[in-house]
This record gives structure tokens, C-alpha cells and sequence, in this order.
């Protein structure tokens, strides 16, 4: 703390120095600009009711930001072209640039700070308030205002869309971990390496290689799928490179110009015309890239908070169909108003575990009561949905084995048929009246050594076949038309 401190008053004697004597100063002590650079931290200028990085940082939304092991305050991230340090204290939040891509923009060293202090506002929305919409969210919700009390400071980021969208398409039946390390495999493959001007943070060592800018569209459209479910996308690598080589055939701003559309519906229509996009997914980059502030990704747990808290009738849906996902949205878009994604995202994280202790006692008891009773329905819906698919089972058995016994008892009707009438076969009588006639019938003679194998059935059937010597094959059961028929042709053959 001393060093800083001296390197402060040496910066201060800098700034306050004339031309000449500030020149004289930097021939003299070259290193204390560069020092206080690599040193200093600089303010955010925003209180931790307005931005908590603990709260923003881990709720699911991203998945690039690294908390150090050594200083839980401290988190370390790649926004843009930069690797950037924050940290968070009791009155702010600090910044400095760790590094920065060499194929970004040449920035004097006297802009670097505004320029970052810029892009950081950006990222976490600076320009909107929090403590107004609390207070909305409130009225219209009392359960909300101990909710808004205990998270406070969470806010909803404005990430660059391309990294946003790949980011949720890996994020498909995955977990934090997993899509983390799939996102740094994609940087460090596909993206521009960063070098950092700093070797540690506070006695935390940084590596040269860790840091990664995202990759470009054109980047991983020029991938090969392979290479992608070599890297552990699975059966996203698709996905990734399909949806890389749509965004370069549409161009460069196809995707940051949804940011104006002011219809979420719109929006999300547009996104899930990509492949690997679902609603969820296109709502997620919705809201955390393209300024949908009341987009509402909806899943199980958002489904279940709607059940519970708005409308007990959508336990009756038996899964989350595109009618039901619409259902759930305006539930919260009628409560929460324009920023019911924002209000959403409390919600959602209230019901995370690992936030759990930052809520009151009597709330964190509620959320446990709510989560056994959950389970218990769960249990007794696996086991209703067990019982449907036995019984469905049954009486698909039962209506098979019905179907069985009916064409048994109608093939033994029909046997006993024939034999009542005797003349007459059932082969025989079903060809009546079609355009298919018995072989008699045509007065068509099997030729010798090829007797006809329709007229051996029909004999074998009947029990009334006989040679006519000659190989010709004649029934008893034929009518007298087809017996004396069938006579004329043998006796032409005999002739001839």
C-alpha cells in the first residue's frame, strides 16, 4: 500500500508538472507512468446497490469471467478486444486492462481509461437504473420486494451477440462447467490470442495463453465439424458451423440490427430460423445481447415459478409446448412490464442454490418448503405417468388380442360357409363380381406340366381337386357353366 501510495503522489507531480518540467520528470523516473498503469485501479463509479459482480457474474447469463482464488472480489474477463481485472468493494466497482489484442484499434494511453470505463458501462448497462424498476417490480409483487432487497445489484449484461449466440447454442443439456470449457476450447482454437501486459494480479500468476478474443462468425464458419466435436461440442458442432456460415451469408450486421426490432416475438422468430436455436435459446440471446429487456427465457424452473406463484392451471400441461412458453412469457410480461426480463432473471437466481444465502431466513425456509413440495409433486407425477403407460399398454394389448379373436372367428364363419354350400368356395366368392376372374372362368387351360397354382389352392382348400390327366386341373365345387367350359377346351386340346 505504501508503493501505491507513492506512485500516486509521483503520478499527481506528473499531472501538475508544466511542459517542461513534466518532460524533465519522465527523462528522470521513465518507469512511473508505466508503474502507475500496471497498478492502479480505476473507478466504475457505481455503487454495489446499482452492480454486484457476484450477483452478475455467476447467475448463467456468461461464461467467460474467472473469479480469482486468491481475492474473491476480483474477477477476470475478455470484453471485446481487451482482457479487463474488476473488482468490487464497498462503495465501487474497479477496473484496469490487463492486455489488449494487437489487431484492435491504436488507443493513446491517455484514452485507454475513458475508452474501457465506455465499454464496460456498455457491458453492464450502466445507463439503466435498477432502484426504479425495483420499485415497480415491488408493487405489483410484495414477495419481489424481499427478492429486489436480497439481490440487489444483479443486472442483466449486453453482451456482443455472435459470442451470446454461440454461447447459448453449447448451452443446450449442459452444464456451467462443461459449456465453459467448450467456449475456451472455441477461443483458443478459432480466436486471437491476447497478450497481457501484466504477469499477476494481486500475487495471482496469469498466463499468456489463457486469454482468448471470441472468434469471429467467418472464423468458425471456416471450421470444419470435426474439428468441432473434437474440441467436445458433440452433436452442436452443426449447429456452430451452420449457424457460423448463415450469419456470414447474411452478414456482418444482420445480427446486431435485431437490437432495434422492439418485438421480443419478432425477434425470437428471427433467431430460431438458425440452426441449433430453440425459443429458450433465441430468448437468452434476446435479452443478454439484443436489448430485449422483457424477452423471458422459459425452461422447468421458470415453468415451475409461474405454476407456483401465477397460475396453478399450467400444472396441468403436460410439457412445455410452444402455447404453453408463450403463456408463461406474458405472465411475467403482465406483472413486470418492460423489464420483465430483468425481473425474471431475480427470480430465476433466488432459486439458485448458490444464492440462497444472501436471502432472509424466513425467504430461504419458503424457498425449502417450496422445493420438497416440488419433489413430493415430481414423485407423484412419475408415478401417475407410470401408471398411464400401463394401462395404455393394456389396452393396446387387449384391443389386439380382441382384433385376433374377431378374424378367427370370422375365417372359422367363413370355412363353415363353404362347407354348407359345397358348389361354391370361398376363394371362388370372393372374386365375384371383380374384374379378376377364376382361371375356368377365361377358358384358359393349364398347360401340361404346369398345372395353374390358384386352382391347386382352390382344390386344396375344398378337398374336391383331381387330375384331369392331361394336366389340366378341373373341381368339383365348379358350377356346371365352368365344368362343361373347361370340358370344350380339353376336348379342342385332344383334337388338335
Amino acid at each position: 500500500m505504501e508503493r501505491l501510495r507513492v506512485i500516486k503522489n509521483e503520478r499527481r507531480q506528473l499531472r501538475g508538472a508544466g511542459g517542461e518540467g513534466r518532460r524533465e520528470l519522465h527523462r528522470e523516473k521513465p518507469s512511473v507512468l508505466r508503474m502507475v498503469r500496471a497498478l492502479v485501479w480505476y473507478a466504475l463509479r457505481v455503487p454495489p446497490r446499482e452492480l454486484r459482480l457476484d450477483l452478475t457474474l455467476s447467475n448463467g447469463q456468461c461464461f467467460g469471467w474467472q473469479r480469482s482464488p486468491s481475492d474473491e472480489s476480483t474477477w477476470i474477463g475478455v470484453v471485446g478486444p481487451r482482457v479487463v481485472a474488476l473488482r468490487q468493494t464497498e462503495e465501487d466497482c474497479l477496473f484496469r486492462c490487463l492486455g489488449t489484442a494487437r489487431t484492435a484499434a491504436p488507443v493513446r494511453a491517455d484514452d485507454a481509461e475513458a475508452l474501457v470505463r465506455a465499454e464496460l458501462s456498455d457491458l453492464f448497462q450502466l445507463d439503466r437504473f435498477i432502484a426504479p424498476m425495483r420499485e415497480e417490480w415491488s408493487a405489483s409483487d410484495p414477495r419481489m420486494q424481499s427478492v429486489c432487497a436480497a439481490l440487489s445489484g444483479m443486472r442483466i449484461l449486453r453482451q456482443d451477440p455472435v459470442e451470446c449466440l454461440f454461447s447459448f447454442i453449447c448451452s443446450s443439456n449442459n452444464n456451467i462447467g462443461r459449456i465453459t470449457g467448450m467456449l475456451q476450447a472455441i477461443r483458443r482454437t478459432y480466436g486471437e490470442r491476447i497478450p497481457l501486459s501484466e504477469p499477476a494480479v494481486d500475487g495471482l500468476r496469469l498466463s499468456q495463453d489463457d486469454f482468448f478474443a471470441f472468434p469471429t462468425a467467418a472464423a468458425l464458419a471456416a471450421a470444419s465439424e470435426t474439428e468441432l466435436r473434437d474440441l467436445g461440442l458433440g452433436y452442436r458442432a452443426p449447429y456452430v458451423l451452420k449457424t457460423a456460415e448463415t450469419l456470414v451469408q447474411r452478414g456482418d450486421g444482420w445480427l446486431g440490427a435485431l437490437r432495434t426490432a422492439r418485438d421480443p416475438a419478432y425477434v425470437r422468430s428471427e433467431l430460431c430460423g438458425l440452426m441449433g436455436v430453440g425459443p429458450k435459446v433465441a430468448d437468452c440471446v434476446a435479452l443478454f445481447s439484443l436489448d430485449q429487456a422483457d424477452a423471458i427465457p422459459v425452461d422447468t424452473h421458470v415453468w415451475t415459478i409461474a405454476c407456483r406463484e401465477y397460475d396453478s392451471s399450467l400444472r396441468s400441461c403436460a410439457s412445455l409446448t410452444p402455447e404453453v412458453y408463450g403463456r408463461v412469457g406474458a405472465l411475467f410480461r403482465s406483472r413486470y412490464g418492460s423489464h420483465a426480463g430483468w425481473a425474471h432473471s431475480v427470480l430465476f437466481a433466488a432459486e439458485l442454490p448458490q444464492f440462497s444465502r444472501f436471502l432472509p431466513v424466513e425467504l430461504q425456509d419458503e424457498l425449502k418448503r417450496n422445493a420438497a413440495a416440488e419433489r413430493e409433486q415430481k414423485k407423484r407425477d412419475r408415478e401417475e405417468a407410470g401408471r398411464r403407460r400401463i394401462a395404455k399398454a393394456e389396452a393396446k394389448a387387449a384391443k389386439q388380442a380382441e382384433a385376433q379373436a374377431a378374424a378367427e372367428q370370422a375365417t372359422a364363419q367363413e370355412v363353415a360357409g363353404g362347407e354348407r354350400e359345397g358348389d361354391e368356395p370361398p376363394a371362388l366368392r370372393r372374386t365375384r363380381g371383380s374384374k379378376r376372374q377364376p382361371v375356368a372362368d377365361l377358358g384358359v387351360r393349364t398347360p401340361v406340366g404346369k398345372t395353374n397354382a390358384l386352382s391347386r389352392r382352390r382344390a386344396a382348400r375344398t378337398g374336391h381337386a383331381k387330375d384331369g390327366g392331361d394336366g389340366s386341373v378341373s373341381s368339383a365345387a365348379c358350377s356346371e357353366e365352368e365344368a362343361g367350359l373347361t370340358t370344350v377346351v380339353a376336348s379342342r386340346h385332344r383334337a388338335k
